[in-house]
């Protein structure tokens, strides 16, 4: 089962969600109305989670909307048509059909509906810090009077943590342009231009509405802005920004990655992506598993219905490298013990090979109150490992006479340097004896 709309989990970037209903955390469009639950006969293409990748406090509660959407075109809400869960119930529980935050870390929840999967990630902070920027969502929107519009804010805190944040206290200057619920609901009432202030945890932003007869006239251009390409142990990521660059609301349509370029054959994975308002714009995953190593020129594209501007629906050749599995020898335990009858310190070392390949004819020395000098048998004591396979653990256990509490031993895996590995940082670890 892959995920149907696995999106800006990896970068924890998001932006608003369009479709209707001031309880969900998204926007209205005039793309179709939502039926309650599954629609007709119509296969089912994808789902999605709204808010995408939310951001929240202990205590927070966030309601979940789940879309379906068809081969017709037609979507409907099904959220309790669907299994969610819960990967970490430490960060967030389930509670109904909407998330309780619960302590500070950050866990996927999924949605589940024959054998299609959504997914976002949830972040719960452990503290009450402001965020240092606030971004509302769409920005300086243009509606004709009789629109509607749920607007939403994006915080984004000096440690990097991004995401749509609920709690917010939303004010608007002038109600007789546009009128403005507690959560963001607003609703276009006569010709002008006005702003609408979002007070977020101690952190403020603001956005301009323009309310015009004639507004609303423009066209759909959903477009491709950047694509980043990764290889990683057998897999190609894709990260692809995606924006609104048009006057109208996108339709839902489908985002594509091929292996190839030009695309060839059946796309190596594939997302539905909801409605997209104009200015709106967000950073979406795809993944290609199980990929050989090797050089790939890789394809981006978006599917039907075609927009405006064709020419920014496809991004290639987009370059990804994909290395050999390798093994990764880390120290996963030293635990140095003084036996003071015996005059001698006791010394037990755990190697992990954390890799996908093994590792084969490595050296293991302890070296005591001193660093490594280079050579494979210049410890206080080493042996040769013949091989560790993916996934194993090799233990060793030593004694050192001489040794007395307070002093350092030091466990370096791989001393000569003779396994090529995916990360040489945790081959060392060390103890105090006690």
């Amino acid at each position: 089962m892959r995920p149907a709309h696995a999106i800006g989990w990896m970068l924890a970037a998001s932006a608003c969600a369009a479709g209707p209903g001031p309880d969900t955390g998204d926007a209205h469009t005039d793309l179709g109305s939502d039926t309650d639950g599954p629609a007709g006969d119509a296969p089912l293409l994808g789902l999605s989670i709204q808010p995408r990748d939310p951001v929240l406090l202990p205590g927070d509660t966030q309601p979940l909307t789940v879309r379906a959407y068809y081969e017709d075109t037609t979507h409907a809400i099904v959220t309790d048509d669907v299994q969610i869960s819960v990967a970490d119930t430490r960060v967030v529980r389930l509670e109904g059909t909407g998330l309780v935050a619960q302590g500070a870390g950050t866990t996927d929840v999924v949605a589940t509906l024959d054998d299609l999967a959504a997914r976002i990630r949830v972040t719960v902070r452990g503290d009450d810090i402001p965020p240092d920027r606030v971004d509302l969502r769409p920005p300086d929107p243009t509606l004709a009077p009789g629109d509607t519009l749920l607007l939403s804010a994006l915080a984004t805190w000096n440690d990097g943590t991004s995401g749509p944040i609920n709690g917010c206290a939303w004010t608007v200057d002038d109600p007789g342009v546009a009128s403005l619920g507690s959560r963001g609901e607003l609703e276009a009432v006569s010709a002008g231009t006005t702003t609408v202030t979002a007070s977020c945890r101690g952190t403020s932003a603001t956005t301009t509405v323009t309310v015009a007869e004639d507004a609303g006239g423009g066209a759909c251009d959903l477009g491709i802005l950047d694509v980043l390409a990764l290889g990683d142990a057998g897999d190609i990521v894709w990260l692809i920004e995606v924006e609104n660059l048009g006057q109208a609301a996108c339709p839902v349509r489908p985002l594509e990655a091929w292996t190839t370029h030009p695309a060839q054959g059946s796309a190596a994975d594939r997302v539905i992506i909801d409605p997209f308002l104009p200015g709106e714009w967000d950073i979406l995953v795809l993944v290609a598993s199980g990929v050989g190593p090797g050089t790939y020129q890789t394809t981006v594209r978006l599917g039907s219905p075609a927009d405006s501007t064709p020419a920014n629906d496809t991004e290639g050749p987009v370059e990804a490298v994909v290395s050999p599995d390798r093994p990764d020898l880390a120290i996963g335990a030293l635990l140095a013990i003084e036996d003071t009858d015996a005059g001698l310190t006791e010394v037990l070392i755990d190697v992990d090979n954390l890799g996908q390949a093994p590792a084969t004819g490595f050296w293991l020395d302890v070296f005591v109150d001193s660093s490594p000098v280079g050579a494979c048998d210049a410890g206080e004591d080493f042996i040769q490992v013949g091989t560790l396979a993916a996934g194993a653990t090799h233990s060793w256990e030593t004694s050192l006479p001489g040794i007395t509490a307070g002093q350092t031993v030091l466990a370096v895996a791989d001393t000569c340097g003779d396994v090529d590995e995916v990360d040489e940082g945790n081959n060392t670890a060390e103890d105090t004896v006690f």
